[in-house]
């Protein structure tokens, strides 16, 4: 199977290559990584064709090329603030999904995230039309992915958030053991394990080539947007005590004004997958604080 990744060197793509590398018959897999936005550190992933560039022409030989079986898209900002503050990288984010949208494709699996239902920031509203130009698009099954908040890692993958800085809560603590709290910290997340989300995406990337495929190349085309997430809710209060708990760790916490556009309680509604037996937010913890050590050891 012939796979494009967009954003493969950051901490979902990571995660991705790797679930696909060792996975049942990975080996099969020609995977071709571009990262776009070029906004994570991490080295390209092993055993990934790596077209780093950003340039108009590198678009234009894959538009001209053999088709693609799947692509991934995953790259764009993932630091709502940043998005939200930078309305020009808002535009280049939402014009890459129009280029790569070009790409001769069968099944296009797209990153979209639950702030785009209900678009009260920038970041929601670019997503949503994200999703809306995949799904205008014919002749191909289009999937729009709107993931909950992603946490942990794929175990023995070690790729976890390598963003500087850090935004996100979890590996906020991890690595800094410090935490800045917007508003009174009850606002809630559904928080949802990257390895769940990887295999959601490949569930719906590979098709009839999966034990859980959703649909074969019989089928008409689908149109689909699915939320990623449990269907279950941690305030960020939550959070840090069950950091502090799996740590063993005493966090430094600050409080300031809560952000405008902060949703104040968001979690899956329908279309949910179910939770895995052995996967708890205590895990995850444990996950991200294993990731990192190992990272260090590794430095």
């Amino acid at each position: 199977m012939k796979i494009l990744i967009t954003g493969h060197r950051g901490y979902i793509g990571a995660n991705l290559v790797y679930k696909l590398r060792n996975m049942e018959g990975g080996d099969k897999h020609v995977i071709h990584g571009v990262d776009i936005a070029n906004q994570d550190q991490r080295p390209g992933s092993r055993g990934v064709d790596d077209m780093l560039d950003k340039s108009d022409h590198l678009f234009q030989s894959m538009k001209d090329g053999a088709e693609f079986d799947t692509i991934f898209h995953l790259a764009a900002i993932s630091n709502v603030a940043e998005f939200n503050d930078n309305p020009v990288q808002a535009s280049i984010d939402t014009l890459s999904s129009l280029k790569v949208m070009e790409i001769p494709h069968k099944r296009f699996i797209f990153a979209s995230s639950a702030a785009a239902e209900h678009q009260e920031s920038m970041y929601g509203r670019i997503k949503r039309v994200c999703e809306q130009i995949i799904h205008d698009k014919e002749n191909h099954h289009a999937i729009a992915l709107r993931l909950h908040n992603v946490v942990g890692s794929v175990p023995a993958s070690n790729f976890y958030e390598l963003k500087d800085p850090v935004t996100h809560l979890i590996p906020q603590l991890v690595l800094n053991n410090a935490l800045t709290i917007y508003g009174d910290g009850e606002q809630s997340r559904d928080y949802v394990d990257v390895n769940s989300v990887c295999e959601e995406m490949i569930d719906w990337g590979l098709g009839h080539e999966t034990e859980f495929g959703y649909y074969d190349e019989d089928e008409e085309f689908l149109h689909k947007t699915i939320e990623v997430g449990y269907g279950i809710s941690y305030s960020v209060i939550e959070v840090l005590k069950a950091y502090q708990e799996v740590s063993g760790k005493k966090c430094v916490v600050t409080f300031g004004d809560e952000r405008p556009g902060d949703v104040n309680n968001q979690r899956a509604n329908g279309n949910t997958f179910s939770q895995s037996e052995t996967y708890t937010l205590e895990q995850s913890i444990m996950n991200t604080i294993m990731s990192d050590q190992q990272a260090k050891l590794i430095k």
